[in-house]
């Protein structure tokens, strides 16, 4: 009787250990899940600030086309002379035009001359996005190219202004404040409609498309 009574003791203990093994499996499970998820969504809310930062360019470039009047003059011969933005005005030609139309080079703003695909970098600040202490560098960069559409002809056409627009977000190190411990990129291309009654560049559509290498990004890209 009395070894019986031992082998079901040794038994509830084994069977307590067994169980208590198994609940610190699931809270050790639990609890790296719950790391992951914190880890994944800092990446892309880091990521998103990248995005804001191309949504930047977007809007950099639209406002340097608003500033020419011929961006609503509804004509070919306009847009040959509209403002775009580019890594050099040198012999610049995106698409075709019509025989006896040549780019007005001049017009075309370039982003740094000396340095073609530099970035540019947010100079002033941003409410929605409070860093618990602000680094020495800026973190938000972009850099942007603009250039008309083209019609079904491959020639192009008065009413489109495509641009493509990457942003950059570095992620600094909260010691010093200017390691930079991550960086995240973003890459847009938006569609914005000529609306030539009202005289405004709208934004229409926009994706996410590939990061592209500084040879391919200021090619012309169709939407």
């Amino acid at each position: 009787m009395g070894k019986t009574l031992q082998k079901t003791g040794q038994a509830g203990i084994i069977m307590i250990m067994l169980i208590f093994g198994l609940l610190m499996t699931v809270s050790t499970a639990y609890m790296k899940m719950v790391q992951t998820e914190i880890e994944v969504q800092g990446m892309i809310d880091q990521s998103d600030r990248a995005m804001d930062a191309a949504f930047s360019g977007i809007n950099y470039a639209i406002a340097i086309a608003q500033k020419n009047r011929s961006m609503f003059d509804d004509s070919i011969t306009a847009v040959a002379s509209r403002t775009y933005v580019t890594s050099t005005s040198s012999s610049w030609s995106p698409i075709q035009i019509p025989s006896g139309i040549t780019w007005d080079n001049t017009r075309v703003k370039t982003l740094v001359a000396s340095v073609p695909s530099d970035w540019i970098f947010l100079n002033e600040t941003l409410d929605n996005y409070i860093l618990d202490s602000q680094p020495a560098s800026p973190p938000y960069f972009f850099r942007v190219t603009s250039y008309p559409a083209t019609s079904t002809t491959n020639v192009a056409t008065t009413g489109v202004l495509l641009v493509k627009s990457q942003g950059r977000y570095y992620n600094y190190s909260d010691k010093d404040k200017t390691t930079i411990i991550g960086t995240f990129t973003t890459q847009l291309i938006a569609e914005c409609k000529v609306i030539f009654k009202r005289k405004i560049v709208q934004l229409n559509r926009y994706r996410y498309m590939p990061f592209q290498k500084d040879s391919d990004f200021f090619k012309y890209s169709p939407y």
